[in-house]
């Protein structure tokens, strides 16, 4: 008897150990790789170091900066020159999530924490953060984000960076070792009495 709750037991493990991976390619089956630049177009930045805003001199929904580089899965969705549409924000405090760029209604990042703030009042800006970048084509994936403006006579000329970072089915992993360490916890608990 006990031997067939043991089997039992462990079938069940190896199940949620399948649905575990299963899911987890399921979620990330085609994730955003790369890095894209977005730079200044038609608009500088308005920085007020007192209120911590960034306001553009073109306002979102227009196109205010462009692409300026792109490589991998934003390279053939994307090219240099695209037109880019950054909205106006607050950096401290931060509320998020926000859209904070967008190329498209398919193609945007949405900001949902700024993780670093360096400032020089009057000089420049260097903010870093995450968020999640959709793009055409591909699953919504994690990534991070730096903007970075210096004074430019009264304006600020300004500059941000994207990076997808792909999850790689590292979470249905972790899932599926404390699966199995729970097994294995129960079943020699379960041998012991």
């Amino acid at each position: 008897m006990h031997s067939l709750t043991i089997k039992k037991s462990f079938v069940r493990l190896v199940g949620a150990l399948l649905l575990a991976f299963s899911l987890g390619s399921v979620a990330k089956a085609n994730p955003i790789t790369g890095e894209i630049d977005i730079a200044q177009f038609g608009a500088q930045a308005l920085i007020d170091f007192g209120t911590n805003t960034v306001t553009f001199s073109v306002p979102a929904p227009n196109n205010n900066a462009r692409v300026s580089f792109a490589d991998g899965s934003y390279a053939s969705v994307d090219p240099v020159g695209t037109a880019v549409s950054y909205s106006n924000f607050t950096y401290s405090p931060f509320v998020g999530p926000t859209t904070i760029w967008r190329i498209n209604s398919t193609t945007y990042f949405v900001l949902n924490a700024i993780t670093l703030v360096a400032e020089t009042p009057g000089v420049g800006l260097v903010l870093q953060g995450s968020g999640t970048a959709f793009l055409t084509g591909y699953d919504p994936t994690d990534g991070t984000w730096s903007f970075s403006a210096s004074k430019t006579g009264t304006r600020f000329a300004y500059s941000s960076t994207d990076t997808s970072v792909p999850d790689g089915g590292t979470t249905a992993a972790l899932l599926g070792v404390s699966l199995l360490g729970i097994y294995f916890f129960n079943r020699r608990r379960t041998v012991k009495a």
